[in-house]
C-alpha cells in the first residue's frame, strides 16, 4: 500500500493525502460513542480504507467524500455499527455547517459587503453582477442553463474579503475542474476562463470587452518590436507584416455568439492549455535569461 499520494477536495483543488486525518476521524468517532479502540485497530481499519482506494481508483484521485464513504463502510464492516452512526452523523452535521456558510457568504457577496483588489492595485466592492458576466460570458454556448449558475453559486461561496480579481477566475477554473469528471465539457469551459485570464493579464481586456481586437493587434504588434529591440527575437520579423499578421488573430465575441462547447474548444482542453502556456512561459523566461538561442 502507499499508492493514493494525493486527494481533490471539494472546491477542486489537489492536495498531499495524509493518512494521519483519516486515523483522526475514526479514532475520534470511537470517542464519541465511547467504544473501546487501540492504535493497532485505528491503523488495520485506516489500512482497509486505502487497499480498497488503491484497488478502486488506481492512478485515479480520489476525493474526500470518496474516502469519507469508505471509512463508514469499513467500520460498519467491522462489526461497529454505533461508531459508524456517530461517524455518519458527523459527515452531515458537518455538512449542514458547510451549506449553511455558503448560504451566508453567498448573500454576503450579492449585497456587496466584500471588497476586491484590482489588477490595478485599486480596492473596490465586489460587484456580484460583473463575475456573473465572466462566468456566463466564458461559458456561453454550455448545453445547461443550470450548470452556469452551479458554477456561479459554487464561485460565489469561495469569496473573501480582499480577494483579487486574478484569485477569483482561478476560483471558476478551480471549480470547473472538480467537475470535468462528471461532464467533459467543464474543461472546455475551464480552458475558456483560463484563456480570458490571461487574455486579461497580456492584452488588458477579456475577449468579449470592447475594443478586444484592437487592443490585441496593437499587444501582439508592440510585442514583437519589443523582442527584436531586446535581441530575443531575430531582426528579420521586422520584415513581416505584423498588421495583416495580427488581424490573423482572436476576433472579439459577444457571448451569443461563442459556439458552444464542446466543439468551439475542442482544440483547446483545459490541460492542454495550461501545459502549453507553461511550457511557453518557460522558453520565454529562458530567452528573457540567457538570449535567443541561434
Amino acid at each position: 500500500m502507499g499508492n493514493i499520494n494525493l486527494i481533490k477536495k471539494r472546491d477542486g483543488r489537489i492536495v498531499e493525502f495524509d493518512r494521519v486525518r483519516i486515523e483522526s476521524a475514526i479514532s475520534k468517532a470511537f470517542v464519541a460513542t465511547l467504544c473501546k479502540s487501540d492504535e493497532k485497530l485505528i491503523r488495520n481499519l485506516t489500512d482497509d480504507v486505502l487497499e480498497e482506494l488503491e484497488a478502486h481508483f488506481g492512478e485515479r484521485v480520489p476525493g474526500v467524500e470518496n474516502i469519507q464513504d469508505l471509512v463508514e463502510q469499513k467500520i460498519a464492516g467491522h462489526g461497529y455499527l454505533r461508531v459508524a452512526t456517530a461517524y455518519i452523523l458527523y459527515r452531515e452535521d458537518h455538512k449542514k455547517k458547510r451549506l449553511d456558510k455558503k448560504r451566508e457568504l453567498i448573500e454576503r457577496v450579492n449585497k456587496g459587503l466584500i471588497s476586491v483588489r484590482k489588477r490595478s492595485g485599486a480596492v473596490k466592492p465586489f460587484n456580484a453582477h460583473e463575475i456573473e458576466r465572466f462566468i456566463r460570458s466564458c461559458c456561453s454556448g454550455a448545453e445547461e442553463p443550470a450548470m452556469v449558475d452551479e458554477i456561479i453559486d459554487e464561485v460565489k461561496s469561495l469569496m473573501y474579503d480582499g480577494i483579487t480579481t486574478r484569485d477569483i477566475n482561478q476560483a471558476v477554473v478551480m471549480v470547473c475542474r472538480s467537475r470535468i469528471e462528471t461532464d467533459l465539457t467543464y474543461s472546455y469551459l475551464a480552458a475558456r476562463v483560463l484563456l480570458n485570464d490571461l487574455y486579461k493579464d497580456v492584452i488588458g481586456r477579456y475577449e468579449y470587452e470592447d475594443g478586444f481586437e484592437a487592443a490585441y493587434r496593437e499587444t501582439f504588434k508592440k510585442s514583437i518590436a519589443k523582442g527584436v529591440a531586446e535581441g530575443r527575437y531575430s531582426e528579420r520579423l521586422g520584415d513581416y507584416d505584423l498588421d495583416a499578421i495580427s488581424r490573423a488573430g482572436p476576433r472579439a465575441r459577444r457571448p451569443s455568439e461563442i459556439p458552444r462547447p464542446p466543439d468551439a474548444l475542442r482544440p483547446l482542453p483545459h490541460e492542454g492549455l495550461r501545459s502549453e502556456y507553461s511550457r511557453s512561459a518557460a522558453v520565454l523566461l529562458d530567452a528573457c535569461r540567457h538570449g535567443p538561442r541561434p
